[in-house]
């Protein structure tokens, strides 16, 4: 069973040591943004990888334990590229982004028709 970046990827988010990168990134992880369905960016997982990348090259100046952090984050970064974490899309998915794009202001009536229709969920 795929992991969810918004439940287990914070859980391992939290075991590196306390720092304002570690909030960043535990931020983004709740808010969906590296979720493949509920990012707004086109895609969650290469968010996450750009952003761990970013995290890696400034570990030394914001960790306690720097080589602890970045084992954990290069094993966080392995399970993405791995699939780990390729959520499988849901109802409560559908409902959000469908949501989300009836609301957006700046798509046309007709893309977001077609996006919803696109995005119903279907069992």
């Amino acid at each position: 069973m795929s992991k969810n970046t918004m439940v287990e990827l914070v859980t391992e988010l939290e075991k590196l040591s306390p720092s304002f990168l570690k909030d960043k990134l535990i931020e983004k992880a709740k808010d969906g943004s590296f979720h493949d369905y509920r990012s707004k960016s086109a895609c969650g997982k290469m968010y996450f990888i750009k952003c761990a990348q970013w995290f890696n090259s400034e570990i030394s100046k914001v960790s306690h334990e720097p080589a602890k952090d970045l084992e954990l984050m290069i094993k966080m970064d392995s399970d993405i590229k791995n699939g780990d974490y390729d959520e499988v899309y849901t109802e409560e998915d559908s409902r959000i982004v469908i949501a989300e794009a009836k609301a957006d202001p700046n798509m046309s009536e007709k893309d977001k028709d077609f996006f919803i229709k696109g995005m119903a969920w279907k069992k």
